[in-house]
């Protein structure tokens, strides 16, 4: 095999450069990290082989871990004599998985040492300094109970309920897979650098949470009245010495819950949560409740009130009919929910026009993307959906030639209207308008042959589809120079099917026309392909040509051509955009107005300001600057204000600016370990 050179596509298939992805330098934290997920992978695996060799002593030892604990327990005594009879089963049993766990950690029942302590004593002298000191910590680990307080791509930031502290936890366990922001947990933290790892966990609902601390604490107190531990001893060593306890006091409680009854409360608690600014729209949220409950799972009936909530907190809604906004909600939780239902039948369930429906459809949609975020790779599929919309209506209303006085003389006119717009526009519209209509359903495909063939049949209906070639560039190419050419393709088809009057009329507000569409997306694509072939003067071309027609800047292209200006040394240009667009304070702008004036004045005051100030914008961009955190092989589909999605969507499209910066990056490392 030839050697892979830096700038060449990664042979692992990711699509970046060979020098960005498994070619890329790990930092020395990335590189400690790497050892000790082996060494620890290594020690447990000694761990878990040593109790498979001495399944038929593990009863025994349970029993003498548990003493006399057991007793107001039948249950665990009749699990403990079946695993006597077949102790090849005891891995398979989730209760008991959490107390083998004390057995390894807490309970010296090898030679007066702890199983973990046995093997860590014999592999020593092989460990390096750093491994030794995190496994010196996994011998004061203990069991505790968490709250889960927030997931991301990679860890989960859980807080312990009785010491009142605060831990990351990143693990490799797949049973984590199944936490959720707000889950309580009893489990055992392991160190794992400056973060933690779980092993097994026992979770319970919250309901049972005072119920769990009071009867723990009830068990503390008795320890002590018995001498087990004195009375000066605090929670941290009832926790190391009795974790054992505090799970089988968790799976005791949960157990006595019914989950349907818990899951009802839990429902209730989130529907009285939510505050409505009007008694209308509270009789919204009744009306939604009062027509999915019998037919919807709760979990789905709570998207649907949170989207209502959504809704009115975003267009604070005229009401004049609530049926119309409870139908339209229905609606739309069955289509994100997979249910066949029509907006026929749904209108006929609440006695409101299915024009109604339709006319609220565009609003609430972009909505809903915020909370059902679909498993595809179906990024432009939440917004695409309004723009049909969109599309079907602009299309009806040029070929009758309507004007409108005003806005709501519009918005009457559509829901009047709606099913006469979408009838005529499916008999009298052209090919081009039928093409069109099929590329919207190939946007929404799941399957990329549909997608493909879709895209294929749209072009010989109308071979001026810009929208046609921008999904064969996406999803029909082997290579990077063939998406720029069909993306090549897709520009010059939509200049031409739109002609040259289109681009003086809408100049200024391009975007606002929904047919340029299509033809922007195409300039988008095509920019991003130059980019990764290093093709930056005419990417940069593109970028201040979309910008002129669209200053309104609907597709994000301000931010790249930001990056164009700064990593072409156009420093003037970068600041006019920076000055243009201001009141925008993403990380984006507020890490590259830094790079701006590092560039322009070298490390003084004003950049030891704006240095600050990025940081307070978003501070998970720094982590993965110092080599605290790989950057993700994709960048994030979604992200928010200041939050590890955004940090994760800068380093992304930013890592090379950086690179080539890097007198920048090395005073900016050294500059934000202080200021963190």
């Amino acid at each position: 095999m030839s050697k892979v050179g830096r700038n060449d596509l990664c042979p692992c298939g990711s699509g970046k450069k060979y020098k960005k992805c498994c070619g890329k330098t790990q930092s020395l934290a990335n590189f400690k990290a790497a050892i000790l997920e082996e060494k620890m992978d290594y020690m447990l695996g000694l761990v878990f082989e040593d109790l498979s060799k001495n399944l038929r002593r593990l009863p025994m030892a349970l029993l003498s871990m548990l003493e006399g604990d057991f007793a107001e327990r039948p249950e665990l005594m009749e699990k403990i004599q079946h695993i006597s009879n077949n102790p090849e089963e005891v891995f398979e049993d989730v209760e008991l998985m959490p107390l083998i766990e004390c057995l390894i950690f807490d309970f010296p029942w090898a030679e007066g040492k702890t199983i973990f302590e046995k093997h860590l004593a014999r592999e020593q002298r092989g460990l390096r300094s750093f491994v030794i000191d995190n496994f010196t910590r996994w011998k004061d680990s203990f069991v505790s109970i968490y709250k889960v307080l927030q997931i991301d791509e990679t860890s989960f930031l859980l807080k312990d309920i009785i010491l009142d502290q605060e831990i990351t936890i990143q693990t490799t366990n797949l049973y984590a897979e199944e936490i959720k922001v707000g889950n309580f947990l009893a489990t055992r933290v392991l160190a794992k650098g400056e973060y933690y790892d779980i092993l097994g966990y026992t979770s319970f609902p919250a309901c049972t949470l005072d119920q769990i601390i009071s009867k723990l604490t009830v068990i503390k107190e008795r320890k002590v009245e018995e001498g087990a531990i004195s009375r000066g001893e605090d929670w941290l060593d009832f926790l190391k010495r009795y974790g054992y306890l505090v799970l089988l006091t968790t799976i005791e409680l949960a157990n006595q819950v019914d989950f349907e009854d818990f899951e009802e409360m839990h429902f209730e608690m989130f529907r009285d949560s939510l505050e409505w600014e009007g008694e209308k729209q509270r009789l919204v949220a009744r009306l939604i409740e009062d027509n999915l409950i019998d037919e919807f799972p709760l979990e789905q009936l709570a998207i649907a009130l949170k989207l209502w909530h959504l809704y009115c907190e975003k267009m604070n809604p005229r009401i004049t009919k609530p049926e119309t906004l409870a139908a339209s909600v229905e609606y739309l939780i069955s289509i994100a929910m997979g249910r066949e239902k029509t907006q026929i039948e749904v209108a006929a369930k609440y006695g409101v026009s299915p024009s109604s429906i339709s006319s609220r459809y565009g609003d609430m949609v972009d909505i809903l993307a915020e909370l059902v975020v679909p498993e595809e790779e179906e990024g432009m599929r939440p917004r695409l959906l309004a723009e049909e919309s969109l599309f079907e209506i602009s299309t009806f209303i040029r070929r009758n030639e309507h004007s409108f006085s005003d806005t709501l003389d519009v918005d009457e006119f559509i829901e009047d209207n709606y099913e006469l717009i979408t009838a005529e526009n499916s008999v009298l519209g052209s090919d081009k308008f039928k093409a069109q209509k099929l590329l919207y359903d190939a946007w929404n495909q799941s399957n990329i042959k549909k997608k493909i063939d879709l895209a294929k049949e749209a072009l010989k209906l109308y071979p001026y589809s810009a929208d046609a070639f921008n999904i064969l560039a996406e999803y029909d190419t082997q290579d990077i120079e063939e998406s720029i050419e069909l993306y090549r393709k897709g520009i010059e088809v939509g200049k031409l099917d739109l002609g040259e009057e289109i681009f003086l009329e809408f100049k200024n507000n391009f975007w606002g026309f929904v047919e340029t569409r299509p033809y922007m997306r195409a300039k988008q694509g095509l920019i991003e392909s130059l980019i990764l072939i290093e093709a930056l003067e005419e990417a940069t071309e593109h970028c201040e040509d979309m910008l002129t027609l669209n200053p309104n800047d609907n597709q994000g292209m301000r931010y790249v051509m930001v990056n164009l200006y700064l990593r072409t040394n156009q420093l003037e240009k970068a600041r006019s955009i920076l000055e243009k667009y201001a009141e925008d304070t993403c990380a984006e702008f507020c890490y590259n107005r830094l790079i701006l004036e590092y560039k322009l004045s070298g490390p003084g005051k004003k950049a030891q300001k704006l240095m600050q100030e990025a940081i307070r914008c978003n501070p998970y961009v720094v982590g993965y600057f110092i080599g605290e955190k790989d950057i993700p092989s994709e960048s994030p589909m979604y992200y928010g204000s200041g939050d590890e999605n955004e940090a994760i969507f800068y380093v992304y499209n930013n890592y090379r600016l950086w690179e080539e910066n890097f007198e920048f990056a090395e005073w900016f490392i050294r500059g934000a370990s202080k200021v963190r």
